[in-house]
């Protein structure tokens, strides 16, 4: 978030100049800094690279504040909570190495909310 809102600035964690120089020094020969989006998004939605390891573990638990996750039950229920405040549509992209598997277990999860 922080690259995409402010590429020129460090994030809140205590490694972020560490994670900008390790995504300049990253870029193909020839890319210009501000294609750095190209390296920073490398994997997302299917795997943590080594470059973002730290960051996920310096942010530890919170990290999952920025989505939803959780258990079947804990998803059903804040779907449910989401409906009953009037939301009508959930835009949920599926993540990881088997987005069919991903996308199955989803459907599995909110079938009973339908």
């Amino acid at each position: 978030m922080i690259w995409t809102s402010a590429p020129t600035e460090d994030g809140p964690w205590t490694d972020s100049a560490e994670w900008r120089a390790r995504v300049a020094a990253e870029l193909p020969p020839g890319q210009a800094p501000r294609q750095g989006h190209l390296v920073v998004h490398e994997g997302h939605l299917v795997r943590l690279t080594d470059r973002d390891r730290p960051a996920v573990a310096a942010a530890g638990p919170g990290v999952l504040a920025m989505g939803w996750n959780g258990d079947a039950a804990s998803l059903r229920e804040r779907v449910a909570r989401t409906a009953a405040a009037g939301v009508t549509e959930i835009v949920y992209v599926p993540a990881g190495p088997d987005p069919d598997r991903e996308l199955r277990a989803f459907a599995a999860a909110m079938a009973p909310v339908r």
